[in-house]
């Protein structure tokens, strides 16, 4: 199990108690200052994109955990400032070069997305228990709600006016369309959709297609 970790909370106590109970961490630093100083003695950058670039960090200059890691620099500069700044990344993961190393990292960014999808559409922070083995039934069960809705979206990709919706689209604007659903031997035989609804056509259409 990789853990992902950004600089709140990329601490060495927090990646050495994972790397201690075996996980692998690909972490971001918590101190930008201490990055700095790493990316002064640093001499040999390769280029990320216009205005970024990445080097990795001799091994003289690391700090050494519980388990073997390779630590990488990140230099960018902020046009609003005008000034560069830097980030060490922190990766457990052997066989994986500089470049992956970012990709990898900048990959929790489609992750953030689907937990903020799951906090707007599926309403996760407006439910609380108060028993914690409930708390936790309920983030599951919406982990199996946002699964099966990411699962249906392709449903809805032939129609160009829905088919990117997300899960907020999903639960908000296509499922509260009145309708009526006829079954027969526990089979859905039709699906009918108020037609003054302005997405039922699409809807209805991506249907017909799948």
């Amino acid at each position: 199990m990789l853990i992902r970790l950004d600089a709140c909370f990329g601490n060495d106590q927090n990646i050495n108690w994972l790397l201690h109970r075996g996980y692998q961490v690909l972490s971001k630093g918590k101190s930008r200052k201490h990055a700095s100083l790493v990316a002064c003695q640093v001499h040999e950058w390769y280029i990320l994109d216009e205005h970024k670039w990445i080097a990795e960090v001799p091994a003289h200059l690391c700090h050494r955990y519980y388990r073997h890691t390779k630590t990488v620099v990140l230099r960018w500069y902020n046009q609003k400032t005008n000034l560069f700044k830097h980030a060490l990344l922190i990766c457990s993961l052997h066989g994986y070069d500089l470049f992956k190393i970012s990709q990898l990292y900048n990959d929790r960014a489609s992750m953030e997305n689907e937990i903020k999808a799951d906090k707007s559409g599926l309403l996760l922070p407006r439910r609380r228990k108060k028993q914690l083995n409930a708390q936790e039934a309920l983030v599951l069960l919406t982990d199996l709600a946002h699964n099966i809705l990411a699962w249906s979206r392709h449903f809805w990709a032939a129609e160009p006016a829905i088919g990117d919706i997300g899960i907020y689209g999903i639960v908000n604007k296509i499922m509260p369309i009145p309708g009526k659903l006829t079954f027969k031997d526990n089979q859905l035989i039709k699906v009918r959709l108020l037609a003054t609804h302005p997405l039922a056509k699409p809807v209805l259409a991506s249907l017909h297609a799948c």
